[in-house]
């Protein structure tokens, strides 16, 4: 009996006409993710065939991929495969150094030698890759396909998690298939959980069962016949076809007598067929299909041969009568084992030993031809130690060129790898630095012990002065333990290279210093050394602007000589001269200059590094510059402005890969307690994750000082309070931080304190408060304090007070506070019977909380001028001071004629967000589009 093809395209298609439904769907509807998943031998492949045909006729440009396991750890493997092809005919060969624009970030992908250096940082690449995307689905729709998505790389799948989560910007439809009890790297599950169809596909119908037997056997068959294949083969169309083979070999025919003969194929007649076929080519043939068992999917023959040590003609040979499509697929100087289930048979019973030899022998012959470095470690980590000096090179140059990839889950598993081969004991020592580093980002649990174990080996002292600084930062960032037991142990290290290196000496000791700041055991121990500290310790070496950005925020810390902190600040944020500078640097010297009383220049400089990070196409550096300026914009009084920043950077965080900063979380839950938004602000305070321990005194903080400031919104007045008084206990006896322009605590449990009557411990902190905030010096904080002072003195002397603090906060840019003093201020003149003063004052306070967006104080103060028998005015916010900062940076773009496209590549954002920014400015100018905008923004209007 002559049979048909081996699991052929239709016959794999079957009783599909569901799947086949929801195919056309989604390539007509809404771009987005599309997981098929299933067993081996379902048909994943053969839908995902039929969708790459089904988009091709309606016009879709259709690029694809399949994974390979091997190949895991070659980092982009997938998206070269689907990019390569397509950029190769657009720029022509060497096409990497010829990408401009913001793709140009992606060169490194394609050819390390060409684009921006990325530094290894994942985030430029990953933009690069959107816009390499977006350029090419510019003209034309695009469907992106890959098939075993579970055998991908991590940076493909980070990619790919990047790109549909901003699907809606794009004309790309993206799917793949997903087998079923594959075990999922956390990267392909983070993936999986976007994708907005999912097309299971289980085992076929009876039915479809007997068409496909009818059309591989040639004949009709008996009904009891096809259920008992149906049963076996559990509606699997291979395993079916697999059945069938073996049935027709045993020369049966499809009748109700032979039903009862079907139990004896299945499985089994994969590993039967498989010898079978094999039998009559000699050992060179099994040698052959072992190997691309083994070396994974599109072999190259050349190594191959090398690999078997066969001549190529007879390899050849042996090739072409082996390329049956199940067993063996050939062609272009390639080979592949034809289908998974095949590939499972011939490597289920493999002894250990052989696959190493193979992967070794594999990796020894691609030294040879001068492979890459990464092509040759897909190899040698699938293989027990070489125990050779050029496997462990190898797989740290495989190691960097993964990291410039920005591929780190690569590279940390290349040099893991590469730790079993012998090398000397610096080289070692250096490379656990490397990994450790690298692992930063990963698992800082890991990285520490790396790092530690490195630092106990010979290493030179700008790389162990390296080592200890990325140590001490993973130490001062983790919150779930004290930092205070491991700084002991750098003591000795900073002794030695101090003997080498007086400068690095310094800088280590300022990232201690610094990350002391945090622990309420360290700190008192080194205070000392941090009041005897000057700029002159530092000048020339590489701790100066270090140095500066601590000293900044130790006169912010103890409230005093804020002259002396601002000109630290400047010192440290020297302007272009920000990017690659350690986040405490600019963050610290940022917050003291706000702090200190220039907190306009401050913004002006979160402008410029927000510029910068545009130039170097990095939105890790955007997200530093706009979660400080919205920090800033708090402290200016725009609330909007704030939220606008804190969302804009949330926009461009990948889940998992940058961790919410939870001082930022808790800035943004204040903000909405301002603007009167308290079921938003609990939802977000309750989604907080659990307190720091006890020795953290950075987040803890704030933490108190948020839930003290919710809960007393709330009408939880003696619970806030603790809360309050909580946080300034850690402030003022574990943080050492005095300063009350740095937190206000005092000044709101002040006015806790007079929400329940309780007067005196309210005009007792009410005192302290204003004499700290006097030896600051900063027209905020005094002009705070003098209110809450005013509120907490009765009679004529308390609206004396009052009066001071509104004159002083007139010539502060602080609004959201002078809004209050007007409140403050009216409402005493009320009581005092100066109703038109007090008119004049809460009217005065509207019209800046307006200004502010604070909805609470607008309608405090609107409440209160009706009590004078005054009607408010209705005040629409629009106009200039209406736009975000977002808003105002897309417009001005705009006036620049730079295109939506072009705008969205500079913010990170997709096309469709810059619509929606210029939309919103459209109607806060009252104009009606770009035409009149470049005259509404100089407010010729």
């Amino acid at each position: 009996m002559q049979i048909g093809s081996f699991g052929g395209l239709d016959n794999m298609l079957v009783g599909r006409d569901a799947e086949l439904t929801a195919l056309r769907t989604v390539l007509t509807g809404d771009r987005q993710l599309t997981v098929i998943e299933g067993e081996s031998g379902i048909g994943k492949s053969a839908l995902l065939a039929r969708a790459r045909m089904l988009a091709e006729e309606q016009g879709f440009t259709v690029l694809s991929a399949r994974a390979d396991a091997l190949e895991q750890d070659f980092a982009f493997g997938v998206v070269r495969q689907l990019l390569e092809l397509p950029l190769h005919r657009i720029h022509g060969p060497g096409f990497a150094h010829r990408l401009a624009g913001p793709a140009s970030l992606a060169a490194t992908v394609f050819d390390l030698t060409a684009g921006v250096d990325t530094g290894g940082a994942t985030y430029p690449v990953l933009h690069g890759l959107y816009w390499l995307v977006s350029d090419i689905a510019a003209n034309n729709p695009m469907c992106l396909l890959v098939d075993d998505l579970h055998c991908a790389d991590a940076a493909s799948l980070r990619w790919l998690r990047y790109l549909v989560r901003r699907l809606e910007d794009l004309p790309v439809a993206v799917l793949a298939t997903v087998g079923t009890g594959e075990v999922l790297s956390v990267e392909c599950a983070a993936l999986g959980r976007l994708a907005a169809t999912r097309i299971t596909l289980g085992g076929v119908d009876v039915s479809a069962c007997a068409e496909i037997g009818q059309a591989i056997l040639g004949e009709a068959g008996h009904p009891e016949f096809w259920q008992r294949c149906h049963a076996m083969a559990n509606g699997n169309p291979l395993l079916l076809t697999t059945i069938l083979r073996g049935f027709v070999a045993a020369g049966m025919h499809p009748t109700a007598q032979a039903a009862g003969e079907i139990n004896r194929f299945g499985h089994a007649e994969v590993r039967r067929m498989t010898r079978s076929a094999l039998a009559g080519y000699g050992e060179v043939a099994h040698q052959i299909v072992t190997a691309l068992a083994v070396l994974g999917e599109q072999v190259d023959l050349e190594m191959l041969a090398d690999v078997l040590s066969v001549e190529r003609p007879e390899l050849d040979d042996v090739l072409t009568r082996l390329n049956h499509g199940w067993l063996v697929d050939a062609g272009d100087g390639v080979a592949s084992i034809g289908h998974p289930i095949v590939r499972e048979v011939l490597t289920a019973d493999l002894p250990r030993p052989v696959a190493d030899q193979l992967h070794k022998a594999a990796a020894q012959a691609l030294r040879q031809r001068n492979a890459t470095p990464e092509r040759i470690a897909a190899h040698l980590v699938a293989t027990d130690p070489v125990g050779e000096a050029w496997a462990g090179e190898v797989l740290r140059m495989s190691a960097i060129e993964a990291t410039r990839r920005g591929a780190p889950e690569s590279a940390i598993r290349y040099l893991d790898r590469a730790l079993a081969e012998p090398m000397d004991p610096p080289s070692r020592a250096a490379l656990l630095v490397e990994l450790g580093e690298i692992e930063r980002a990963v698992d800082p649990a890991s990285a520490m012990r790396r790092l530690k174990e490195g630092l106990d080996g010979p290493l030179p002292a700008p790389l162990r002065a390296r080592a200890a600084l990325d140590l001490m930062h993973l130490w001062s960032t983790n919150n779930n333990e004290s930092i205070s037991h491991h700084v002991n142990a750098l003591r000795p290290i900073q002794a030695m290279i101090l003997a080498e290196d007086p400068g690095l000496a310094l800088l280590l000791e300022v990232e201690w210093i610094y990350a002391a700041t945090a622990s309420a055991t360290l700190l008192p121990a080194l205070l000392p050394r941090l009041k005897e500290l000057t700029l002159t310790d530092g000048r020339g070496t590489p701790a100066e602007r270090s140095l500066a950005g601590l000293l900044a925020y130790r006169g912010v810390m103890f409230g005093a000589d804020r002259d002396a902190a601002l000109t630290c600040a400047r010192i440290a944020l020297l302007p272009g001269r920000y990017f690659g500078d350690q986040a405490y640097v600019r963050n610290r010297a940022l917050l003291s200059m706000a702090v200190a009383g220039e907190p306009l220049t401050a913004l002006d400089h979160c402008d410029a590094m927000t510029e910068e990070a545009q130039r170097h196409g990095s939105p890790q550096y955007y997200d530093f510059a706009r979660t400080m300026a919205a920090e800033v914009n708090f402290r200016l009084g725009r609330l909007d402005d704030c939220l606008a920043d804190i969302r804009a950077v949330q926009a461009i965080r990948i889940p998992d890969l940058i961790d919410a900063d939870c001082i930022t979380a808790c800035r943004e839950v204040d903000t909405l307690i301002e603007q009167d938004r308290l079921e938003e602000a609990v939802a977000l305070f309750t989604s907080f994750p659990e307190p720091p321990n006890e020795d953290d005194v950075r987040t803890g903080p704030w933490l108190l000082f948020t839930q003290g400031k919710l809960r007393v919104a709330q009408g939880q007045i003696r619970a806030g309070l603790d809360d309050l008084l909580s946080c300034g206990e850690i402030l003022q006896r574990k943080a050492h931080h005095p300063n009350v322009a740095l937190f206000p605590w005092r000044a709101e449990a002040v006015r806790a304190y007079l929400a329940i009557d309780d007067v005196e411990p309210a005009r007792e902190l009410a005192t302290s408060n204003l004499q700290l905030a006097e030896r600051w010096g900063s027209a905020e904080a005094i002009g705070a304090a003098l209110r809450a002072m005013g509120t907490a003195t009765p009679g004529r002397r308390g609206l004396d007070l009052l009066q001071e603090s509104v004159r002083e906060l007139a010539n502060s840019p602080d609004r959201l506070e002078h809004a209050k003093a007007l409140i403050d201020l009216g409402t005493a003149l009320h009581r005092a019977d100066q109703i038109e003063q007090a008119r004049l004052a809460l009217r005065q306070a509207i019209d800046l909380a307006t200004t502010c967006a604070a909805h609470g104080l607008i309608r405090r103060a609107a409440d209160r001028l009706r009590a004078t028998g005054a009607k408010p005015r209705t005040r629409r916010f629009t106009g200039l001071d209406a736009l975000t900062p977002t808003e105002r940076r897309v417009a001005r773009m705009a006036t620049e004629n730079l295109t939506n496209r072009e705008i969205a590549q500079q913010i990170f954002v997709g096309v469709r967000t810059v619509e929606i920014h210029l939309t919103h400015t459209y109607r806060k100018l009252g104009i009606s589009g770009r035409a009149e905008l470049s005259a509404a923004l100089k407010g010729n209007r």
